[in-house]
């Protein structure tokens, strides 16, 4: 499906699966406990053939009950209701697809009696038509997020290092405290190939938020920063290249939001950056191992994010934020011009 298409459609599928705006009678008006009562529809995707499409409900936004999350199934034209993934009360959370859309993998903490010391939120599996899910990852920490290679065989996930026995003495000594924007365990990237174990790549003194595969399975682009704390993250990030067999590690841009996107040949990564002049994001088209370096949206008013390419990597679309509302735009990849998709706007 054109990249362009599944892009619209994934925009659709979240308006559509959210229902009918919430609507209140002049007699009552909204109070704070109808809005946190809401129940929030978020991080759709659509399945390879665009036919389905995974999303994660949760059933309050309210902070004061039991956090609970799952991952449900639509067919794109409601010809059948929509069903969940899984069954059991836990967090599930971040569906991704298969290359052949029988498998969605996913992060939940889902108990497994049969490995108790791992930490609780794993990287698991489990069939589109049906069936128990299987536990892919047995970290000693929970999994932040992950990325499964074009082919399947491979997936990369990252997670801390364990807490040492003196770490873990401190935060028991400090337990009556909270620390604003504390600052935790470096992330680390591990490698898992099909019936391997896992293979930890550490840039030393730095934190890896997120990493995804290039189209060809060879290397991997990351976001990396100083520590976790949100400063450093939304700030002072990096764009970086890991190469996957040797774990060679190259700046491709500093300070800049990744991991990126990759275009279908591999040789382009466009992701965002935070501007100078007002809060807003602007684009970067950059070559992989090349110099050329396309700013986009400098003069653009509005905020650019949801980066895809289009399936020829002749452009990319985007959803820009403008005032209060939001449009589809299509960036040209060639010279960044930034075009509407269609001329309404969104809320």
């Amino acid at each position: 499906m054109a990249g362009g298409l599944r892009f619209a459609l994934l925009l659709a599928a979240l308006a559509l699966l959210g229902g009918a705006p919430f609507a209140a009678s002049a007699a009552e008006p909204i109070r704070p406990a109808d809005i946190m009562g809401l129940t929030d529809v978020s991080d759709p995707q659509l399945s390879p053939d665009g036919k389905l499409v995974a999303y994660v409900v949760m059933p309050t936004l309210s902070t004061q009950r039991p956090s609970r999350s799952a991952i449900w199934i639509a067919p794109t034209d409601r010809s059948a209701p929509p069903r969940r993934l899984t069954s059991g009360a836990q967090i599930e959370s971040a569906p991704r697809w298969s290359s052949d859309g029988r498998e969605i993998a996913f992060l939940s903490n889902q108990a497994d009696p049969s490995a108790p010391t791992i930490a609780a939120r794993q990287l698991w599996v489990a069939p589109v038509d049906g069936g128990p899910a299987k536990r892919l990852t047995a970290s000693p920490t929970e999994v932040r997020a992950f990325s499964r290679s074009a082919d399947g065989k491979a997936v990369a996930y990252v997670a801390a290092d364990p807490k040492t026995d003196q770490q873990k003495a401190d935060i028991a000594a400090k337990r009556d405290q909270m620390i604003i924007d504390d600052k935790g365990e470096l992330g680390r990237l591990w490698l898992l190939e099909a019936g391997g174990q896992p293979r930890r790549i550490a840039i030393e003194g730095r934190a890896i938020a997120e990493a995804r595969w290039s189209p060809d399975g060879k290397r991997l682009s990351a976001r990396v920063a100083d520590s976790t704390g949100l400063n450093d993250y939304f700030y002072h990030s990096d764009v970086v290249l890991i190469d996957a067999a040797t774990g060679a590690v190259r700046t491709l841009m500093r300070e800049a939001s990744g991991p990126g996107e990759w275009s279908p040949d591999g040789k382009r990564l466009a992701f965002a950056q935070l501007r100078e002049q007002y809060v807003g994001l602007r684009v970067w088209i950059v070559d992989v191992d090349g110099d050329r370096r396309l700013k986009v949206g400098e003069d653009h008013l509005g905020h650019l994010t949801r980066l895809e390419w289009a399936a020829d990597g002749r452009s990319l679309l985007a959803q820009s934020f403008e005032a209060t509302r939001s449009r589809l735009v299509r960036i040209d990849a060639k010279d960044g011009k930034i075009s509407p998709c269609w001329p309404s706007r969104g809320d």
